[in-house]
């Protein structure tokens, strides 16, 4: 999209389509195995689906509805199975590739795209970091954890950055999901790490918890995706701003040039809407 600049004022958008994206599992089958694998008994199990079930999807959607300006953003929910089909987006919010091939869908959006990636531990149904990991070296290194014993897990904060407005400052542990259990990070990223990921009650980061690559248009949010051991009612409100600001930088970046979108009345774009699309795993 081609924003003029109308010179000494500030640009901004008048209308944004933020196009969500869910990707229901075609069968349980793999969160099953998951779920077996960490000792869980068939009647745990058998709870631990149908406690899914209604999905986050609904929970993240009405979250970013709340939150994000409605006179500016316009939510719209696609299936990931369609992804490739709406690869003419202005910003996506990607916590699950599920069966897209990375490098494909890269090379079918635009060069100023706008990527925002939530993952977390599980891989059945997050891969928003993960896969890029997995196919193409970016970020470098992937940690998942396990942590039943912490009260929450937290960014803390390493560097001044708008993704942080309203969450924190340099120095700060701010926590972003309540009992969570599971967590993950990331390392060697060929951007900025701008927060850890850190554990209630211990010294030293996981990893990498939120990361800026300007040169790319990204967002990296390694433990934001919503899955069952980290469902959308654990996360904080400091979580949700820091969601929301990553899309709202997502969408400066790559369209307005750093420009605000909160002054979207210095200029109307009523013909060229921006497209955020965000993709999040239901189960």
């Amino acid at each position: 999209v081609d924003v003029e600049d109308p010179g000494d004022d500030p640009p901004g958008v008048e209308d944004v389509d933020v196009a969500v994206v869910d990707t229901d599992l075609e069968t349980d089958e793999d969160l099953t195995a998951e779920l077996r694998e960490r000792g869980l008994s068939e009647e745990e199990i058998d709870q631990r689906l149908d406690d899914v079930r209604p999905d986050q999807m609904n929970d993240f959607s009405a979250m970013l509805a709340s939150e994000l300006d409605d006179d500016t953003y316009n939510l719209h929910n696609i299936s990931s199975a369609d992804l490739m089909d709406h690869t003419d987006m202005d910003v996506y919010v990607i916590s699950q590739f599920d069966t897209v091939d990375v490098q494909d869908f890269l090379d079918e959006i635009s060069d100023d795209t706008g990527l925002v990636h939530l993952d977390q531990w599980s891989s059945a149904q997050a891969d928003g970091i993960e896969a890029p990991h997995n196919e193409l070296g970016d970020p470098g290194e992937w940690t998942t954890d396990l942590n039943f014993g912490a009260d929450y897990f937290a960014v803390d904060i390493l560097e001044d950055h708008p993704v942080f407005d309203g969450v924190g400052d340099v120095g700060d542990e701010v926590p972003l999901a309540m009992d969570p259990g599971d967590g993950a990070a990331f390392d060697d990223f060929s951007g900025e790490t701008v927060g850890d990921f850190v554990w209630e009650g211990e010294d030293d980061p996981l990893g990498g918890y939120v990361g800026i690559n300007d040169d790319m248009n990204q967002v990296l949010l390694s433990a934001s995706a919503r899955v069952s051991f980290v469902p959308h009612d654990d996360f904080t409100e400091d979580e949700h701003t820091l969601v929301v600001n990553s899309i709202e930088y997502a969408a400066e970046q790559a369209l307005l040039d750093g420009a605000s979108i909160s002054e979207k009345d210095d200029i109307a774009t009523d013909d060229q809407p921006i497209q955020i699309t965000a993709t999040e795993d239901v189960t």
